[in-house]
């Protein structure tokens, strides 16, 4: 099971880097919000707003940012978003109040909204069109890394440098990946020609484009209504405090869900992959309540489970290169909107959930949206195949 790294464009090892810090500094400040609520004098309440307004910046962002930064060469202007990436961490580092604090995190929500897509849009356009998928996989594996590693290592050191040694250190990283992307090379890449910003977000406003991305937007809702209270569900089901290995479990199934996602588009298809990946995650959501009463059952269960959203991401980066390939990076912003919307959104769809059925029984809220998901995607399949046969010469 090799993704084959070694023969892929070293500029794209690069952007998976680049994926990497991103998907840190949106995971690290979770583990550190007790620390930073306490030095700030705010509630974690307060605190937890960090969160949630990154999300919903980068979600509102991505699509409004790419439009307007398609007039520029991609590769410039990622380089230039991650260095006020950095700048903006460096001010998180620095802030001695919660307000400065909050400002950097919506600049950082920003930069973040610019560089992300365009990661992927750049990864794209270097490989071969037969190897896209693979290209595509090897960018959102810096993601994932960033969840089984890069989370974790960055609230080490919080814990013993402090909180502010982290976004440092983040920054740090940041700076690094747009040197060395600066002196790797040009992506022989036009910049598009100058169109109004109206032009630019036309495909926003295309009923066939938004219901791509409705599937997705309900998987990744229901999932986080789930991911978001994990860790008491675990604790409750098997009956442990520590679900430190729980969670490596469910990282090591993201980096096989995207390493998956990439061989399926690639040798099968985008489409025809979507429905089992989507019948595999209500299965599994469903079962969820149960499969996780033992360790041997709850094993396998999150491997599956923490996989399927992560494949259907790279089948949906890949599925929407083909939708309006004109406009690929407003399309990729949008992707990554709806991504980071879906986050925000389930996590209060999971406390509403708390209402009315257990934690240990969150799973089914997460089922409920993928049933939803599946339908929205039959019923987009079904809308595409009567607008080709209208449209099919007879």
């Amino acid at each position: 099971m090799q993704l084959g790294i070694a023969a892929v464009h070293p500029r794209i090892v690069l952007l998976a880097l680049v994926s990497f810090v991103l998907g840190t500094d949106s995971v690290v400040i979770v583990g550190m919000l007790s620390d930073m609520a306490e030095a700030l004098k705010v509630t974690e309440a307060a605190a937890g707003q960090l969160v949630s307004l990154f999300a919903l910046t980068y979600g509102i962002g991505a699509p409004l940012f790419a439009a307007v930064s398609g007039r520029w060469p991609p590769d410039r202007v990622l380089i230039g978003a991650l260095g006020f990436f950095c700048a903006a961490n460096v001010g998180c580092a620095i802030s001695l109040t919660f307000p400065f604090l909050l400002t950097f995190r919506i600049l950082a929500g920003c930069s973040a909204a610019v560089c992300s897509p365009l990661a992927f849009t750049l990864a794209a356009a270097l490989a071969a069109d037969d190897k896209r998928g693979k290209a595509l996989s090897v960018v959102a594996i810096g993601g994932t890394a960033a969840i089984i590693i890069g989370g974790p290592l960055g609230t080490w050191i919080g814990e013993h440098w402090g909180w502010r040694m982290s976004f440092g250190v983040v920054a740090a990283a940041a700076g690094l990946a747009a040197t060395a992307l600066s002196f790797s090379g040009r992506t022989r890449l036009p910049a598009s020609a100058p169109p109004s910003l109206k032009t630019r977000l036309a495909p926003l406003f295309n009923p066939r484009v938004l219901s791509a991305f409705v599937p997705v937007f309900l998987a990744v809702l229901g999932f986080h209504s789930v991911y978001t209270y994990l860790a008491p569900m675990l604790q409750a089901n098997l009956r442990i405090g520590d679900i430190s290995g729980m969670l490596i479990v469910c990282g090591v199934g993201s980096g096989l869900g995207s390493w998956l996602g990439g061989i399926l588009a690639d040798r099968i298809g985008a489409d025809r992959s979507f429905v089992p990946v989507l019948l595999a995650l209500f299965a599994v959501e469903s079962v969820l309540p149960y499969a996780t009463e033992s360790v041997a059952g709850a094993m396998p269960t999150l491997v599956v489970w923490s996989g399927a959203v992560p494949c259907l991401f790279l089948l949906q980066q890949r599925r929407i290169l083909s939708v309006d390939p004109a406009n690929a990076n407003v399309l990729m912003g949008l992707n990554n909107a709806v991504i980071y919307l879906a986050m925000a959104g389930g996590a209060a769809l999971g406390g509403a959930s708390l209402l009315a059925i257990p934690v240990t029984k969150i799973g089914w809220t997460g089922a409920v949206c993928s049933l939803a998901a599946l339908s929205a995607y039959l019923l987009d399949r079904r809308r595409r195949h009567a607008e080709h046969r209208v449209h099919s010469p007879r």
